[in-house]
């Protein structure tokens, strides 16, 4: 918060800055996408579309998504995934990747007796 003779200001940024932002502009509602979308805190720009749906019991969608800050090129392009790129590597040392897309890998290091750490 600025004060400055008799005037208060709230705080625009940091961690309790988004509802005040939100008060000045009604179309940031709901996070901090702003436009065609872009990412206002990253300056990312986002793309998230379905591309195909099979509908019964339960709807299983393709959906395809691309982050301009994501550098690797995966399996639709540089930046872009989709929603079944999911899948596991096993490394010779018994240890588990959990790949996400070609961005984004989490490793579990194999503790012995089926225990796993991240």
């Amino acid at each position: 918060t600025y004060t400055a003779w008799r005037y208060t200001s709230p705080p625009y940024t940091g961690k309790n800055a988004f509802p005040n932002v939100e008060k000045v502009d009604p179309s940031l509602r709901g996070g901090s996408l702003y436009a065609e979308p872009v990412d206002t805190g990253t300056e990312a720009h986002l793309l998230e579309r379905t591309l195909l749906a099979l509908h019964g019991a339960q709807e299983i969608p393709f959906k395809i998504s691309y982050c301009s800050l994501l550098l690797k090129e995966g399996p639709l392009g540089k930046g872009w995934g989709h929603n079944f790129e999911l899948h596991l590597e096993f490394t010779p040392k018994g240890d588990v990747l959990l790949c996400w897309n070609a961005n984004r890998k989490n490793l579990f290091v194999n503790l012995g007796v089926g225990k796993y750490s991240s």
